[in-house]
């Protein structure tokens, strides 16, 4: 099934995993992207070393896309972030053409 969905996020199916806190990480998300949807790892309460391990947990499980999602409403959600996240990571963000007005 293709759609603007599967093709931005390179996923078979237009099901975007939902993120739950300590709950979806490395193992769920590569199960989720492996099964066609859009796997998602919470970074909520990770520290950077304990986000990093689970992102290399995703990678060896799964060669598909996967997210991660970082509360933003958190003062310290960015710092795993701007450490050494960043390098690793591809960031997702909508063009400015498909933003709402």
């Amino acid at each position: 099934m293709k759609n603007r969905i599967t093709e931005i996020l390179g996923s078979e199916y237009p099901i975007i995993q939902g993120a739950m806190r300590l709950i979806t990480l490395g193992d769920m998300a590569a199960a989720s992207s492996r099964a066609g949807a859009f796997g998602i790892i919470a970074a909520s309460g990770l520290e950077g070393d304990r986000l990093r391990a689970e992102i290399r947990k995703a990678r060896s499980l799964t060669s598909k896309p996967f997210g991660i999602n970082i509360p933003i409403y958190r003062p310290n959600a960015w710092k795993p972030w701007r450490s050494r996240l960043r390098k690793e990571s591809r960031l997702l963000l909508p063009q400015p053409e498909t933003r709402e007005k």
